[in-house]
């Protein structure tokens, strides 16, 4: 019995505990001036062999997103709109919230679009290694499991002209904090060059690949054309106060729940 009693007695701390959390994050101050940011990495079914299984969102999940932000009255932005509103009251008070995507794998084209065309949707932020265009993304998995396919030049464009905004990641999604400096510089601007030759619009976000954020970013991001760069962080609530090389977005995974979803565009899970 002592046994049982220490089980049952673990498992309704662990319980508490995380009411204890729930509760605190809920009945925390709204922060009502502040755009709630979500990163996304890839949406769907898990993919056999893939190393990405476990950042994957799967489709039911992602509509279940859409639909609590649809049902709350949010609506979408892209990134540089909240960027350009950011002081804005009445655009704020609107309820905006920015969905982004790492990666222009084809799951974004398969699943990601339809479902934001069921609500009306159109305006997200999508980042791309301009080097996987047309390829797949065996520049990410260096020959580690089965590599992502990647959409192409007339679907990046077409998307572009649907209202999807264009980011970077570089040309291969590499560790820009390894590379020396002159060769960050290069990746950096072909990748953005790339970008707008295909997309048709300047390109002027970047995300920082695999999060790794470098040295003296701004001096060299506005080197290589960038007005802003992108990481993650789990307070993801973009606000006036927030620095142009360090906007911070929400990341969200297989295992992320919707009650995330709930706190962070309320402004509580900070």
């Amino acid at each position: 019995m002592d046994g049982v009693e220490y089980i049952v007695g673990g498992t309704a701390g662990i319980a508490a505990m995380a009411s204890t959390l729930f509760l605190r994050h809920y009945f925390r101050p709204l922060r009502a001036f502040a755009v709630p940011v979500l990163r996304y990495r890839m949406i769907g079914p898990p993919l056999a062999g893939s190393p990405f299984n476990s950042l994957r969102v799967t489709g039911p999940a992602f509509q279940q997103h859409l639909d609590y932000i649809a049902r709350r009255g949010f609506r979408l932005v892209t990134l540089s709109e909240a960027l350009e509103n950011i002081g804005n009251r009445a655009f704020l008070e609107s309820k905006p919230v920015a969905l982004t995507f790492d990666g222009a794998y084809q799951n974004l084209e398969r699943y990601v679009l339809p479902a934001l065309e069921e609500y009306g949707y159109k305006k997200i932020t999508v980042f791309i290694a301009s080097d996987g265009i047309d390829q797949d993304n065996s520049y990410e998995t260096g020959g580690r499991g089965r590599p992502e396919p990647m959409m192409g030049r007339k679907a990046l464009r077409e998307m572009a002209n649907m209202g999807v905004e264009i980011g970077s990641l570089g040309r291969r999604s590499l560790d820009l904090s390894r590379l020396p400096h002159q060769e960050l510089l290069e990746e950096l601007k072909e990748s953005r060059q790339k970008l707008g030759e295909i997309s048709g619009k300047e390109v002027k976000l970047l995300s920082y690949p695999r999060d790794a954020q470098i040295s003296h970013a701004e001096l060299i991001l506005k080197k290589a054309g960038y007005d802003y760069a992108a990481w993650i962080s789990l307070q993801g609530l973009l606000e006036r106060e927030s620095l142009a090389f360090r906007l911070p977005r929400y990341p969200l995974s297989r295992k992320s729940k919707l009650i995330e979803i709930a706190l962070i565009l309320s402004g509580r899970l900070v």
